[in-house]
């Protein structure tokens, strides 16, 4: 069985006080120790004072006016050879473009571009990451296409989608066709 050891510490971070407060609540009531919430900005983690051995940034940087200072805020806060995986929206979702033009109407990206504001493709998300000065290791493609109530209500719509999802997992090139996207990012270790 996985315990947790006494010096493994979790660190989270929002911009909302409530948040944190909810948060810092529940972690007490459910007796998490070593769970720390804060109340900050992920495009400037400086005020930590620690580095960390992994940081995940979930669907943190499409809202963000720089998510360049946020990457380059989590490789200053990284370990040297730590990991942070970060997961966002992908603007240039190949699934989503072929269906638009099947069948025109708004996608999950453009309803919610209002609070996306640094929407971008997989190839951009990777030249941003390398720029910032991490070794990309491994991305990782979301869903086809976001679920909800309109799949929902079609099961065997929401299985062939589900099935479709599935074998796209084997095919190599389909890193492209996820509305959504996962990098895993190492900060280098300097000789």
């Amino acid at each position: 069985h996985l315990k947790s050891k006494e010096k493994d510490a979790f660190t989270g971070i929002d911009m909302s006080d409530v948040n944190v407060s909810f948060a810092s609540m529940v972690a007490k009531e459910l007796s998490f120790n070593n769970v720390n919430f804060q109340t900050g900005s992920a495009e400037e983690l400086g005020f930590l004072d620690k580095k960390f051995d992994v940081v995940i940034c979930s669907d943190v940087v499409e809202h963000l006016k720089s998510p360049e200072k946020c990457l380059a805020s989590i490789l200053d806060i990284l370990k040297a050879g730590g990991i942070s995986i970060i997961t966002t929206p992908n603007s240039e979702n190949l699934i989503v473009r072929i269906k638009d033009k099947l069948f025109p109407r708004k996608t999950q990206i453009e309803i919610d571009n209002g609070e996306h504001i640094s929407l971008k493709g997989l190839k951009e998300w990777i030249n941003i990451a390398r720029k910032t000065g991490f070794n990309v290791l491994n991305v990782y493609r979301g869903a086809l296409i976001f679920g909800g109530p309109r799949y929902n209500r079609h099961p065997i719509l929401f299985a062939f989608v589900i099935l479709i999802d599935r074998i796209m997992d084997f095919i190599p090139f389909a890193n492209n066709c996820g509305e959504a996207v996962t990098l895993n990012l190492r900060k280098p270790v300097k000789p």
